[in-house]
């Protein structure tokens, strides 16, 4: 039995691989299983390493995991909740939106450094809790790029995240719940996810080989097209993804009771940087899709198909599989996009127009603000490393210390209380030149 750590997911047991190793199914510590790529993680030998509590404290370890993440810029997930300062308006607003029924489409613009990535955590944390499935997207120009909207799906399946009963459940899980449900016959209408379901129950019924199971998922995830119907992986395929995503989102909500289901999209300014025309032209015609669906657009199950194009909405479909980019509505989907300032800009561009009130753009941070995240990283400083500082010198510190970037910021604090911690006679102004 190998043992491996992830970055982002923490530590795990390699269960399978595929592609002749180059990903590895790999069951994590928060319970939930994921295909990851073998160079993002590190071995750690065939037994997993317990911790060191004679070396460190729990509290010492949680100060240094905490410290090592924030001089990488990045909050752990398991800390966001606590880490997070100055956002309450902003937090409060964005609950509010998600109790709407209507207008599932928000955006959230700032300068980069601001917090974006960061807010986006903290909602989705607070947003798992309190009863919504979520997933998160960072958008590139060419990995994980709307005009290829088989990548968006894929990264929605491998972060996907709901509870059910206090326990945390990746994609396969919940679906497994979703199809052992006594509403499940509600799937039958769905292309997709009723194959999955009859495959599903073929191969606990023995008809199907119990290695076959593991085709089947990889099917629905996107990863294979070992059955029919297809998930092609083409730009033109925006309906077909679409479609599985609202059959996501309504068996969310209509058979295992949740609220719906939460996508965050990171990095959206990158939506507009293809190197082509016709890759834009694609990207755009996907994130109609999702923002009409969101949207709960009723000209999306009203849509009659002509050649390739839909006669009401104007969105192009597949050639070979035009299941419409809705099942069922309304869809209990709700997106959130997260770009810089320049969204405006985009929406000539893209055909959407968000209202007013469904956007929030994140200011800096104010005074009194950082220096409750300056004395919160001191203190967590403090417990990892028994460095202690006088009140004169923490209020020297923040002088020297740049906060037109938050993660700057952050990072910034960090490097110097190292320095100091090495060079204790030194002054800041002498570290800090």
């Amino acid at each position: 039995m190998q043992y491996v750590e992830h970055k982002t997911y923490g530590r795990g047991r390699v269960c399978k691989e595929r592609f002749g190793g180059f990903e590895l199914y790999v069951e994590f510590e928060d319970g939930i299983s994921r295909w990851v790529r073998r160079d993002e993680v590190e071995f750690i030998g065939k037994l997993m390493p317990e911790k060191a509590a004679s070396v460190l404290s729990d509290e010492k370890f949680k100060a240094r995991q905490m410290i090592e993440s924030l001089r990488m810029g990045i909050v752990p997930h398991d800390y966001v909740e606590e880490f997070t300062f100055g956002r309450e308006k902003e937090i409060q607003k964005i609950k509010n939106w998600l109790k709407e029924i209507e207008g599932g489409f928000y955006i959230i613009t700032g300068k980069y450094g601001s917090g974006k990535t960061h807010l986006l955590e903290y909602i989705r944390s607070i947003s798992l809790e309190e009863g919504w499935a979520t997933a998160r997207v960072e958008i590139g120009q060419e990995e994980s790029s709307l005009h290829r909207p088989y990548q968006i799906y894929q990264q929605i399946v491998r972060s996907f995240k709901c509870k059910i009963e206090g326990k945390t459940l990746g994609f396969r899980e919940f679906l497994r719940e979703v199809i052992n449900n006594d509403k499940s016959h509600l799937l039958k209408g769905h292309k997709y996810l009723n194959k999955l379901q009859e495959r599903l129950k073929m191969v606990d019924m023995g008809l199907y080989q119990q290695s076959d199971e593991e085709l089947i998922w990889e099917w629905i995830e996107g990863e294979n097209n070992y059955f029919r119907p297809f998930l092609y992986k083409t730009g033109t395929a925006a309906n077909i993804y679409c479609y599985i995503l609202n059959g996501i989102s309504w068996s969310a909500h209509e058979i295992l009771g949740l609220k719906g289901f939460l996508v965050l999209f990171d990095e959206a300014e990158n939506i507009i940087e293809a190197n082509y025309q016709y890759q834009l032209e694609k990207g755009k015609n996907f994130l109609r899709g999702l923002f009409m669906l969101a949207e709960n657009n009723g000209d999306l199950l009203e849509d009659k198909i002509e050649n390739i194009w839909g006669s009401k909405t104007g969105l192009r479909y597949h050639m070979l599989e035009q299941v419409g980019f809705a099942w069922k509505l309304p869809s209990h989907l709700k997106i959130i996009l997260a770009s810089t300032p320049s969204w405006k800009d985009y929406e000539n561009i893209l055909n959407i127009k968000v209202a007013e009130e469904k956007t929030l753009n994140i200011e800096p941070l104010d005074e009194k603000e950082l220096k409750k995240v300056s004395d919160e990283i001191i203190s967590l400083y403090k417990r990892a490393y028994n460095h202690n500082l006088s009140e004169s010198e923490v209020d020297k510190l923040t002088k020297y210390i740049s906060n037109k970037e938050m993660r700057s910021f952050i990072k910034g604090i960090i490097e110097a209380l190292d320095l100091k911690r090495f060079y204790p006679e030194k002054s800041w102004g002498e570290l800090l030149r």
